[in-house]
């Protein structure tokens, strides 16, 4: 009798770890799924209302672009660039040396293609993500932008939830 209310026990206690073990980790699966998919819209959106700012210009160069970036105000990204339709850089907030270069970075080889593309990783308590999207104007790709991110309040978050 002792030793069956003993098994009922241990078979308690594994069958309640299981169970919570498998919630821990599917609860922090959805959480960080849930993070990710509210970052790439926000930087999707991003770069759709920076595409409807530039695409109203008539001509974009250096010039066009400074102002109208100037106008938008901070979006709070790490990295703005804005490329014509062969991927030269025309605009590159973080590293003005760029400008004139061209930028075959993945995601603007890919919104060059027409396509609006977001890519992420997450790594040592930092989520980096970069979006980019094409510039049309009268249906014709007249180039892209592209941002990149370092978001370390959500990497954190996604950090201590895997703790």
């Amino acid at each position: 009798m002792r030793s069956t209310h003993f098994r009922y026990a241990i078979t308690y206690i594994v069958i309640t770890f299981v169970v919570l073990l498998f919630l821990n980790i599917y609860s922090t699966q959805i959480s960080q799924n849930l993070f990710f998919y509210s970052k790439e819209t926000s930087m999707i959106e991003k770069c759709q209302f920076s595409v409807s700012e530039i695409s109203a210009e008539e001509i974009i160069n250096n010039t066009t672009v400074n102002n109208v970036v100037k106008q938008m105000g901070s979006l709070r990204v790490t990295r703005l660039v804005i490329t014509d339709r062969s991927g030269l850089a025309i605009y590159d907030s973080l590293e003005e040396s760029q400008v004139g270069k061209y930028m075959l970075l993945p995601e603007i080889v890919q919104a060059l293609d027409g396509n609006d593309v977001f890519s992420s990783n997450y790594h040592d308590g930092t989520l980096q993500s970069r979006a980019a999207s094409p510039i049309m104007s009268y249906d014709t790709l007249i180039g892209c932008v592209y941002m990149m991110e370092h978001d370390t309040e959500l990497g954190a978050l996604i950090q201590s939830l895997q703790k």
